[in-house]
């Protein structure tokens, strides 16, 4: 398999970033999330799959981008010191 690079977009079809990799269940073998390298930050942040919207060749942002960009901020005020993990996750929105 060929190590593409998935872009994603916002609505107004702009590059927001890109898949870096997709988290599937082990036991529904269902993409779970993924987790996206944002373009304008370089930041890594893990979106559940169904925030995704796939149309014709694009993946689309389904939430506006502000609102994930508060989730990320509300997320870093609750993440303890020294926390770890493939960035934040979007869960709440």
């Amino acid at each position: 398999m060929k190590n593409e690079h998935w872009a994603v977009k916002t609505r107004d079809r702009e590059t927001w970033g890109n898949i870096k990799r997709l988290v599937i269940d082990p036991v529904t073998r269902r993409i779970i999330s993924a987790d996206v390298l944002l373009s304008n930050s370089g930041r890594l942040l893990r979106v559940p799959w169904e925030n995704f919207r796939i149309i014709r060749q694009d993946i689309i942002l389904r939430v506006p981008e502000n609102q994930v960009h508060a989730a990320i901020l509300k997320s870093q005020s609750r993440r303890s010191p020294g926390h770890t993990n493939a960035g934040p996750s979007v869960l709440g929105i």
